[in-house]
């Protein structure tokens, strides 16, 4: 390692001097930090791969291997593997094992110290940082940047986001229950095409106390594909508010939305809520009756709906249908009038409580649409599932860690891979300590000095200052 080091340190001072001589260039300093990025991911690249193979040597090394496993390859290292780091590529080789008991099967110890699988090839950290990229960008853009100067394949990154496992998830702990006399919930979905056609609908959810001129305090977002499992969303959403706020202290909690009938189910779910409908749906389905220039109509259907004169809606409603002589525009005019007629319980209730405005779809907007459906993309349904939970996880401003390394200990073959891990583990830390103690040995406070001195020194000596 010091070896490594040196060599770094002596490509840094022939950059300064090369720097130097182009210190009359404009963009020197620019050209100095390309040259030192690309040494300082060489040096991250050689450093990781001297360290894997020193693991390599303490198994080899360690008593506890040589009495459980055989190497047949004593002193030399073969077997070579390539994985992707954040530095690049790197290739080290690591020795094959047989347990004395059982030679059928050839064991790599250092994979399994490490915890990688038999075909894995990157790191979980490259893994991270592409799934980052992908939520904002292509999936071709996130296989070019998440490795340096290695290309990783678009397929590679969708694969990757289908295997995600978002139900390992663990559920939010809060100190202590909030207390709110109010709570509003906005609610709407995405239309996202299909590979194969049609549309999925990926649901999004935001809780929130306050909106405090269009921000919204207090906000978390819930949501993915939930076909035919709209009750799940629900009782995410039930338990979330539950664990955080004292319920008993809660009057009112607002659930906005176009009242489709996913969205009023939350009021079965939630204790003390009030539909409020989205004006913003209305006043799209008042335009769509009236027409966009038909101002004196759509100010009387307003103006009705506001006295909440519903006889009066219905009337004026009927009398623009009956003056439609086309069939086909007559029944998309019928839609929209039964839509606010269907909503007058909503909209009276935001009148009456004084709600603040809507803003569901400049939500999914935001959340989704700027990846999911703004272009012309084709998706497959469960990467519009995995890709939507991703988008959330970034909305609500949490690590990507919580899904690619919360790994469900009880399964079978996930605790056996643990299991492993630590036994091989235990054999590099036991050959790491020898080692130490062999140093050590040499000083004399390590032999009569007191505990404090002895645990100061040994910690000096882990991190290589002496």
């Amino acid at each position: 390692m010091d070896t490594i080091i040196q060599c770094f340190l002596e490509k840094i001072i022939i950059l300064e001097e090369k720097s130097l001589e182009k210190l009359n260039n404009i963009n020197f300093l620019s050209d100095f930090t390309d040259d030192l990025n690309r040494e300082l991911m060489d040096l991250g690249r050689k450093i990781a791969k001297k360290y894997l193979e020193d693991l390599e040597d303490m198994i080899y090394e360690s008593e506890e291997r040589k009495e459980k496993y055989i190497s047949y390859q004593k002193n030399s290292l073969a077997n070579n593997r390539k994985l992707i780091t954040l530095f690049g590529e790197i290739e080290f080789s690591r020795r094959y094992y047989q347990e004395k008991e059982n030679k059928k099967e050839k064991i790599y110890l250092l994979d399994k110290a490490i915890g990688l699988e038999e075909n894995e090839r990157m790191l979980v950290n490259v893994e991270e940082k592409m799934l980052n990229l992908a939520t904002v960008k292509s999936y071709e853009f996130a296989g070019k940047n998440c490795a340096y100067n290695t290309e990783i394949s678009k397929e590679t990154v969708k694969n990757k986001i289908e295997e995600l496992d978002f139900s390992n998830i663990p559920q939010e702990k809060f100190d202590k229950k909030r207390e709110k006399k109010r709570l509003y919930i906005q609610a709407d979905e995405d239309h996202v095409h299909l590979q194969v056609g049609g549309i999925s609908q990926p649901r999004l959810i935001t809780v929130y106390e306050e909106n405090i001129k269009g921000k919204l305090e207090g906000k978390k977002k819930f949501g993915g594909i939930y076909n035919k499992k709209i009750d799940d969303l629900w009782e995410e959403v039930y338990t979330y508010i539950e664990n955080k706020y004292n319920y008993e202290k809660i009057e009112k909690i607002f659930i906005m939305g176009d009242g489709a009938s996913w969205i009023r189910t939350g009021l079965q779910w939630l204790p003390k809520s009030i539909y409020i409908a989205d004006r913003f749906h209305l006043e799209k389905a008042i335009t769509g009756l009236c027409g966009k220039e038909n101002k004196e109509q759509k100010s009387k259907i307003r103006e009705a709906m506001y006295k909440f004169d519903y006889v009066k809606v219905k009337e004026i409603g009927y009398e623009i249908l009956a003056e439609e002589m086309e069939k086909s525009v007559r029944e998309r005019k019928l839609k929209e009038l039964e839509y606010i007629i269907n909503n007058e319980e909503g909209f009276r209730n935001s009148v009456s409580y004084d709600v603040p405005g809507c803003a569901a779809e400049g939500d999914i907007s935001h959340t989704y649409s700027d990846r999911l459906s703004s272009r012309p993309l084709g998706w497959k349904e469960s990467n519009v599932d995995k890709m939507a939970r991703l988008r959330i996880l970034a909305a609500n401003g949490e690590n990507i860690k919580i899904v690619t390394r919360n790994l469900n200990e009880k399964r079978p073959e996930i605790k056996e891979k643990i299991k492993k891990q630590k036994e091989v583990s235990k054999m590099i830390k036991k050959e790491k300590y020898k080692r130490e103690d062999g140093i050590c040995y040499t000083i004399p406070e390590m032999r009569f000095g007191d505990y404090e001195m002895r645990e100061k020194l040994r910690e000096l000596i882990k991190c290589k200052a002496i």
